[in-house]
């Protein structure tokens, strides 16, 4: 009788799969989307179609209350919830949106910085996932390509992660500035957005890439010792 070897199912397959088609989505979803932005803000298109300020009439961003200037009366925000029972309930104003009305095109760039930050992350994340699958499926996964690759992955996750958080404070005190009397273009430095949970998952695929360069350099002394 006759056995035959069962199919080895390569494990990395339904990853890469799934990396190229959200790609793709991506592409489509991001070309159709800047020709209706485009069309809202040269007049052609039917309005409603805005990414971050581009398409709007305003350049808004989110700001915490504490970081800019609030009027306070009897230790209590102006704005309030209309009937709240102040004696056994209390409201807190954590958030606020700053509006800058007929922004220029700086201010529509720098209220969209954030958006424009995280659309960054996410395509070259992608991008760079999809060529370390390719380059374990295609090669072997224990090889020095593999691991540089998942180092530049690692190190992209964190330094996109940081510069974007910085670049959305600076956008941010770009608004601040135009809107608020006293406020500067790098007032929100001290308040970056940054990740916690993506440096974490940055600092994990760091410790595989190393991890597996080790594990590369040992498996090459095994190679020579046959």
């Amino acid at each position: 009788m006759i056995r035959t070897r069962p199919t080895i199912k390569d494990p990395l397959a339904p990853f890469e799969f799934i990396v190229t088609v959200v790609g793709g989505l991506l592409t489509v979803a991001l070309a159709i989307g800047l020709l209706l932005v485009g069309m809202n803000a040269t007049g052609h298109g039917q309005g409603g179609m805005s990414f971050g300020a581009f398409g709007d009439t305003e350049a808004c961003v989110q700001v915490r209350a504490s970081a800019v200037p609030y009027f306070y009366a009897d230790g209590r925000p102006t704005e309030g919830v209309q009937g709240l029972r102040r004696e056994t309930a209390r409201s807190t104003v954590e958030e606020l949106s700053i509006c800058v009305k007929h922004p220029s095109f700086a201010q529509r760039l720098a209220a969209t910085s954030a958006q424009l930050s995280g659309l960054a992350l996410l395509v070259g994340s992608l991008f760079l996932a999809h060529r370390l699958l390719r380059q374990a499926r295609r090669g072997r996964l224990f090889s020095r390509e593999t691991a540089v690759r998942t180092q530049q992955l690692g190190w992209f996750l964190l330094v996109a992660n940081v510069a974007g958080g910085f670049l959305s404070a600076i956008g941010a005190g770009v608004v601040l500035h135009a809107a608020v009397r006293g406020e500067g273009v790098f007032g929100q430095l001290g308040r970056p957005d940054i990740s916690l949970g993506l440096v974490i998952v940055a600092a994990g695929v760091l410790t595989f890439a190393r991890t597996l360069r080790w594990a590369v350099v040992l498996q090459e002394e095994v190679d020579a010792t046959v």
